[in-house]
């Protein structure tokens, strides 16, 4: 006899972002079955009153806060405020190491006057940092500095982000810091995000904000900056970095700051306007002319602006950036670890297996958070198509369609493949953790770049990440014709303002139009149906990324062109590292 689920009591869990499939196993194994997700990261879009509403229109017996990582630990506090103003019966935490502990309402409610008192003093650190930003830019540039000679680099991310560690950024992270250890130097990784390789020479140094309970939520990045400063400096003096080197983040001009206190060189990597891609492609910032006052410090004050696209070095231009001070080099791969030979017919077998994939299936694989750009919806449409309307091609090919991840978009994407006609062909599988994803994608025969063009009308400035883990993964891939996409899968080189070695100029994959439905489906008919062609065109796709789109690459011309400006004088001795 099954169970009557109506005297079950409902569970909630709420996390900050979607928490990763193992993870929500894990979860389920020491709370019992879970009834909803609930994303708090959502409440950032709404107003206070319209956030309380919502929070209290969430009914249940239990909620559970899940903290899947260290890093998110931080988030306690607020999340504690939001489960406190909820319906729900009874309340607790799922820490990390699974340990399950009660939570008070009371508690949360303490929070909740702790977060006035916050919300405060951080707009005073906003108003001290915004003028700070404003002397800076009055200052000459480009401005002296002694040339790097040492082997010690900061990396400073100052991003407060405390999701699960998934997606390209982490990649990229881990693609630089294993770039620079290749050219012997020593890497500090300061971050609140824990360090992204376990290679020798890396080390996390570990930065922590206080409360993240200002309202609203931008204005922690405020006394957050001040708190990395404090951390900083005093190190430096004991233990100088020879430069630092910056991933660009919201609200944050830190490393342009530090490099003038210290007086040490400062790279700052741009991958896009944070601000814009809040306003396009999600909920436009409450502070959004802060935000883009502290974007352009950051990118006026920068000795070296690294960035992934062209699209993006142009708009660096209109900046008034000059050219000497930008490089452009596209995203890349670690072609060590997106190998598929590194993954036996069994492990492939038993991945199929854990998702209720046909073992004798072709699966056509997607990965990446769903999210405005990637194309995800586009996708989900297209698969509901041909299931609806060409079934018998799908089964006779024994396609089925592996999309990992989760984001923004999943709510839409379960509506259009849930139907039980199409979900038959489709299996989400949630997120998956960065370290995992080469085994995804090695379990895939094809693999799709749907990405799709900016809403506004303006150029598609991405650099994805995964296009260049598809090509080294050495699989068929359909992809969208759109930008550096384009020029990358037609084999002429991802760049005209940076400088690229030599590539064999052969097609890396199958292009067709962008958000032309129909002809995605064509496209991917044509792959489907002569996969050995399309074997030939995937090993041409590994030998580009070898030639041109490895990490080792464009950590060699991030140090060309420090040293071009003067900004480097030499590199580590690799005998004595």
């Amino acid at each position: 006899m099954s169970p009557d689920l109506s005297t079950r009591p409902k569970l909630i869990v709420m996390s900050f972002h979607p928490v990763t499939r193992s993870f929500a196993d894990r979860i389920t194994e020491v709370c019992g079955p879970v009834d909803s997700y609930y994303d708090a990261a959502n409440l950032r879009k709404l107003s206070p009153v319209a956030a309380l509403r919502q929070l209290r229109s969430l009914r249940a017996d239990k909620l559970v806060i899940a903290l899947e990582s260290e890093v998110s630990t931080a988030l306690i506090a607020p999340l504690s405020i939001a489960a406190a103003l909820t319906r729900v019966g009874s309340l607790a935490v799922v820490w990390p190491d699974l340990r399950v502990e009660a939570l008070g309402r009371l508690g949360g409610l303490q929070n909740l006057l702790q977060l006035g008192v916050d919300t405060l003093s951080s707009r005073r650190a906003l108003v001290r940092r915004l003028r700070e930003g404003e002397a800076m830019r009055r200052l000459p540039m480009p401005r002296r500095v002694p040339p790097s000679g040492g082997a010690r680099i900061l990396y400073l991310d100052a991003n407060i982000s405390l999701g699960a560690a998934v997606g390209g950024s982490v990649g990229h992270t881990a693609g630089v810091i294993g770039g620079f250890l290749d050219n012997a130097f020593e890497v500090d990784y300061a971050s609140l995000k824990s360090l992204p390789t376990d290679r020798a020479g890396a080390r996390w140094l570990k930065l922590q904000p206080d409360g993240l309970l200002a309202m609203p939520a931008e204005l922690n990045f405020y006394p957050y900056a001040e708190a990395i400063e404090k951390r900083i400096v005093p190190l430096h003096s004991s233990n100088p970095w020879s430069f630092i080197y910056q991933r660009f983040s919201l609200h944050d001009f830190t490393g342009p700051h530090l490099g003038r206190r210290l007086n040490v060189p400062v790279v700052v990597e741009f991958n896009g306007s944070e601000a814009w891609a809040s306003a396009n492609w999600g909920t436009r910032l409450r502070l959004h002319g802060a935000a883009e006052k502290a974007e352009a410090v950051a990118l006026e004050a920068a000795d070296l602006i690294v960035t992934v696209s062209d699209e993006l070095g142009d708009e660096l231009k209109r900046r008034g950036i000059p050219d000497s001070r930008i490089l452009v080099y596209p995203n890349c791969v670690d072609p060590a670890a997106f190998d598929s030979t590194r993954f036996s017919t069994d492990d492939l077998a038993d991945l199929k297996r854990q998702h209720g994939i046909p073992k004798d299936a072709l699966v056509a694989g997607f990965i990446g958070t769903f999210g405005q750009w990637h194309g995800i919806e586009f996708l989900a449409e297209c698969i509901s198509d041909l299931a609806r309307n060409d079934a018998a091609w799908l089964e006779r090919s024994k396609l089925h369609f592996m999309l990992v991840g989760d984001g923004l978009k999943m709510p839409e994407v379960r509506r259009l493949v849930g139907p039980p006609e199409i979900t038959r062909f489709v299996t989400l599988t949630g997120l998956v953790a960065q370290s995992e994803a080469p085994r995804y994608l090695a379990c895939a025969d094809l693999l799709l770049s749907p990405h799709v063009p900016n809403a506004d009308g303006s150029g598609f400035f991405g650099s994805p990440t995964k296009l260049f883990e598809y090509m080294a993964m050495e699989k068929a891939i359909v992809a969208s014709a759109l930008g550096q996409i384009e020029d990358v899968i037609a084999g002429r080189g991802a760049t005209r303002l940076g400088a690229l070695p030599p590539g064999a100029g052969a097609p890396c994959g199958f292009l067709y139009e962008p958000g032309n439905a129909q002809a995605f489906k064509d496209t991917l008919r044509r792959v489907v149906d002569d996969m050995p062609a399309a074997a030939g065109v995937a090993k041409a796709a590994r030998a580009e990324v070898l030639n041109r789109y490895t990490w080792k690459r464009h950590v060699d011309a991030i140090l060309a062109a420090m040293a071009r400006n003067g900004l480097l004088v030499r590199r580590p001795d690799r005998d004595a590292a």
